[in-house]
């Protein structure tokens, strides 16, 4: 919220420097965290080049943007991180309080502490309990004390497809259960390989570490594709899995602590219920960790027992960055999240966009959001902007006079929307409501004009804009625009 308020004209700008420096946060934490709970011996090299890794595999394409679900896992990873580093009760309760703070973000993520509070044993003591409470507790009291309350209530009850997101999506994935046997496997190995001989050894070991580079390769080769398609991600998050039920059956539990593996699992699923992000991306960088210890591990007894000087394990993570590096720079600048090739951005944001000044966008999005400037103008005073540009109210004066900036059915369900509608008539010829001509999603490469038979479609999914479109009066309008009164 401070870079909100105090960001001015480069408000988007910091934010997305903000989201960078959690998301290498969360690296660099989950990193340590998974080292010091696992029996693999690396060097500070080692480790600063896994938390690179971690770092590029969760930022992929996903657009540096200021997200409740980025906010919950850095406060899980920062949690984490103070958990393992000793037991004292001070700090253990500074951890569990920063992981709680999660939920806040994200009911998703409600399941994360008390999870960690059974794994580790600390379940048996309040204060622990209670630094996992505070959070809410606090947030209550301030939605008690300011009226917010009710409005909170509604908004947590909006979101109904849970079966759907967090469950029907995993078990209908193939990639996943593909994730799930090749990590099985590979634990398997890697068991096989320690009750060996010296020479019997050696296919075990190389086969293990196949197996476990095989959906980091995947999920970097995916980059040049475009990481949005599910596969490698399920494929990465179905190996994980599969090395947490091996590890556990066959008891290779101190190669990674399980405790630790869960979690990240779980956050992972817990960070992918969502409409819009429907897989576990942003946690690919600690996924794609515990994967590369396995493999130090794996390389570390084969090295032992062969009595070579060969560094396997340096070799494979050189050429992982080799390999990733270049598909990664390429997917960050073809890959723009809803925008054109980073070649095309050429149009400066400030000026067309309140607090976007260092930005820049195509030149239809350009063209759009300037024309959006003069259809402003027009209203003379209070107007709202549907169902699109939720972004330009971060730092726009007046402020948008309606409860919600985004009126889109991710974020609402029928009752909101009524209400919304009910908002909207009791200010009618008041506020004016200002509709695009245009599919802005489409932007990126073309204009996409919307007509009667658009609305039409639109009103099956989402009744706020089409009443608008059909109940009100158009009383202006520009070349992207429409206004409404």
């Amino acid at each position: 919220m401070s870079v909100v308020y105090f960001g001015g004209d480069y408000t988007y700008w910091l934010s997305r420097y903000v989201v960078w420096l959690q998301l290498a946060c969360i690296g660099w934490c989950m990193t340590k965290v998974i080292l010091r709970s696992s029996s693999a011996v690396v060097g500070k090299l080692e480790t600063f080049l896994f938390a690179v890794c971690a770092c590029l595999f969760s930022t992929n394409t996903f657009p540096p943007m200021a997200w409740h679900t980025t906010d919950g896992i850095f406060f899980v990873a920062c949690g984490m991180f103070l958990l393992v580093q000793t037991q004292k009760p001070a700090q253990k309760c500074a951890g569990y309080f920063l992981i709680a703070l999660a939920y806040l973000c994200k009911q998703n993520f409600l399941v994360i502490a008390p999870a960690v509070l059974f794994l580790f044993h600390d379940w048996k003591k309040f204060r622990y309990w209670f630094a996992v409470m505070l959070p809410g507790l606090l947030y209550t009291a301030f939605l008690f004390f300011t009226g917010g309350l009710p409005s909170a209530v509604t908004q947590i009850l909006t979101q109904t497809e849970f079966i759907d997101v967090g469950i029907k999506t995993y078990y209908t994935n193939r990639a996943l259960y593909f994730g799930i046997a090749s990590g099985f496997i590979a634990i398997a190995l890697l068991t096989r390989q320690r009750k060996q001989s010296k020479q019997n050894a050696v296919l075990p070991g190389l086969l293990c570490i196949v197996l476990f580079c095989l959906p980091l390769f995947v999920y970097t080769v995916h980059l040049v594709y475009n990481i949005q398609t599910k596969f490698p991600t399920f494929f990465l998050f179905g190996t994980c899995v599969g090395c947490l039920i091996a590890s556990k059956a066959l008891g290779v539990q101190k190669a990674i602590d399980v405790r630790v593996v869960f979690v990240i699992v779980l956050l992972a699923w817990a960070s992918s219920i969502s409409k819009g992000m429907n897989y576990p991306c942003l946690v690919a960088g600690p996924l794609s960790v515990i994967l590369m210890v396995y493999i130090a591990i794996t390389c570390r007894a084969l090295t032992a027992n062969q009595h070579t000087r060969v560094p396997i394990n340096r070799v494979v993570l050189i050429l992982l960055l080799g390999l990733l590096l270049p598909c990664y720079s390429y997917a960050r600048q073809q890959y723009v999240w809803f925008d054109s090739p980073a070649k095309y951005l050429q149009h400066p944001l400030r000026g067309v966009l309140p607090g976007a000044a260092g930005i820049k966008t195509n030149e239809r999005a350009y063209a759009v959001l300037n024309d959006l400037q003069r259809a402003i103008e027009k209203t003379g005073g209070h107007y709202s902007i549907m169902p699109y540009f939720c972004g330009y109210w971060a730092k726009a004066l007046p402020k948008n006079p309606i409860d919600i900036d985004m009126v889109a059915t991710v974020e609402l369900q029928i009752k909101t929307e009524q209400r919304l509608i009910g908002t909207l008539e009791s200010r009618r010829g008041e506020v004016s409501v200002i509709l695009p001509k245009v599919r802005v999603e489409y932007l990126h490469a073309c204009f996409t004009w919307m007509d009667a038979e658009t609305f039409e479609r639109i009103s099956r999914y989402n009744i706020t804009v089409p009443h608008i479109f059909y109940t009100w009066n158009k009383v202006d309008e520009t070349k992207y625009f429409m206004i409404y009164k």
